[in-house]
């Protein structure tokens, strides 16, 4: 069982679609704890903390094991500062990858899978357009304001706690 994130409505099926990451469950709550880390260390807006939250909010270890897997498109975005927050979602990537917030890890991720998948979520970001997106109001575990941070993560918070403390 594992989950697939994939973008613009697309699951990966279509004519020139951008292929979607697939990841087991091992991997999609490192790639998901790194993501949450970076896009939190790089937001500086509202709508920016707000999609660090929804990453965050894709929480297996409540939502359940094979059942995190989202549609890029389905993130908050906002559609007037849609270029700004793409470019700062693939700053986040970068960050990710580059491990730049490993050291708040207990374990070592493997670099090549990290990198793996967070490229392939590059892919996915950089292949969204504003006519796709479709944010959705009702993300499971978002908090209706968002700012609380993990001091040991130093990553934002869904309603629950923070989803790499939820994994330890």
């Amino acid at each position: 069982m594992g989950n697939l994130i994939h973008a613009g409505g697309d699951d990966g099926a279509g004519a020139g679609a951008v292929a979607p990451v697939n990841m087991n469950n091992g991997l999609t709550s490192v790639v998901i704890g790194l993501m949450a880390m970076a896009l939190t260390a790089e937001a500086e807006t509202d709508t920016q903390r707000r999609l660090a939250v929804a990453v965050a909010a894709r929480d297996q270890n409540l939502l359940g094991l094979g059942v995190v897997g989202f549609d890029v498109a389905d993130l908050p975005w906002d559609e007037s500062t849609f270029e700004i927050d793409q470019a700062f979602f693939l700053r986040s990537c970068d960050r990710a990858i580059l491990g730049d917030d490993w050291h708040r890890l207990s374990y070592e991720p493997r670099r090549e899978w990290v990198t793996q998948a967070v490229s392939g979520l590059v892919d996915l970001i950089e292949s969204l357009t504003p006519d796709q997106l479709r944010p959705q109001t009702d993300w499971p575990l978002m908090p209706d304001v968002v700012g609380e941070v993990c001091d040991t993560h130093q990553a934002l918070m869904h309603t629950e706690g923070c989803v790499l403390c939820n994994d330890g």
